[in-house]
């Protein structure tokens, strides 16, 4: 009798622990990441899948990597409990997963926006500069962070509202606000984002002709390319742009000069110092097109061109708002 209990017993403890050891594979080779409720349930979960993200085999990090972010929405419970450890590395790989599922972590990325540490709201910020345009939703977060504390997260965030062109319209009064901020990166992007809105920033030409006397020479390249996106409605801004053609910065007289064509017959007050910029040869192109504009001549013959000496080293490209890019918060005074 013993003998066949002992016989029965083995067996069955062998059942046992092979199932015991089947739900631990189970847990650490789950293609889907848990919902809110198996955590709540197993907070055990929360640390299987950090040790797989953390591992040492390059594979099966890979493999957990994937699932969380194809899992996607479903991901986002585990995702937030990742970030609250103190393990750094972790919480890179989670920042990567978030940024690889984009738009569905939307609500996970304006939380993080107002989180307490800068490293999540900086990694929010940036995160969403490259969403747009689903990010006209969530424009009100944008704006909010406008005001952060930190200067890269508002400068961020400001991209962010940039990089969604007229659908950022909603948001000009806040970029205005933030043209007068302290500091320059967050000054630059504020108007590189009134650039991308286009005729519609209108409302911002006061301000942006302001800029125009900014002390950082990135701040008044990027508040000419705004001027010269607004076009016509800027017209209160030609007094500040025929003085910005007299800027060290080439880059500023350019973008001085585009924008006075842009602006077009109501710039006419600036007819005389075009013609004077027309005699540096790196601005000539600019300023006989902004000539003709003026002029209302849509076609590129230049309307100063007979008074003009030939120049002595290659023109610059007559460039647009668009083409222009990201300027620098510093570059070299000989540009």
């Amino acid at each position: 009798m013993g003998q066949e209990m002992s016989f029965i017993k083995k067996p069955a403890l062998a059942i046992i622990l092979a199932a015991g050891l089947s739900q631990a594979v189970g847990l650490s080779q789950s293609p889907l990441p848990p919902t809110n409720a198996n955590l709540s349930s197993n907070p055990a979960l929360v640390s299987d899948w950090a040790e797989r993200l953390l591992a040492n085999d390059a594979k099966e990090r890979a493999t957990a990597e994937a699932a969380l972010v194809k899992g996607s929405g479903r991901s986002l419970p585990l995702l937030r409990r990742l970030l609250a450890s103190d393990d750094e590395n972790l919480r890179q790989e989670t920042f990567e997963i978030i940024r690889q599922i984009g738009t569905p972590a939307f609500s996970l990325l304006v939380d993080l926006l107002r989180h307490e540490e800068v490293s999540f709201r900086r990694f929010a910020a940036d995160a969403l500069i490259d969403l747009a345009p689903d990010t006209e939703s969530i424009q009100l977060a944008l704006r909010q962070a406008l005001r952060d504390d930190d200067a890269m997260v508002a400068g961020d965030a400001a991209r962010a509202l940039g990089a969604l062109g007229e659908r950022a319209s909603p948001s000009v009064a806040d970029l205005v606000n933030t043209l007068s901020h302290e500091d320059p990166y967050v000054r630059i992007y504020a108007a590189e984002a009134l650039a991308s809105i286009g005729p519609k920033a209108g409302a911002a030409a006061k301000d942006l002709a302001t800029a125009l006397g900014d002390p950082i020479p990135g701040v008044r390249w990027a508040a000419g390319e705004a001027l010269a996106g607004i076009g016509p409605a800027a017209q209160l801004a030609v007094p500040q742009l025929i003085e910005a053609l007299k800027d060290e910065f080439l880059y500023v007289r350019i973008c001085a000069a585009e924008a006075l064509g842009s602006i077009g017959p109501k710039a006419q007050s600036a007819r005389q110092a075009l013609i004077a910029s027309a005699n540096e040869p790196a601005l000539r192109d600019q300023a006989e097109w902004a000539l003709n504009r003026i002029a209302g001549i849509e076609s590129g013959r230049a309307v100063v061109a007979t008074n003009l000496p030939g120049p002595s080293i290659p023109l610059q490209p007559t460039t647009t708002v668009a083409q222009t890019g990201n300027p620098p918060v510093d570059w070299d005074t000989a540009m």
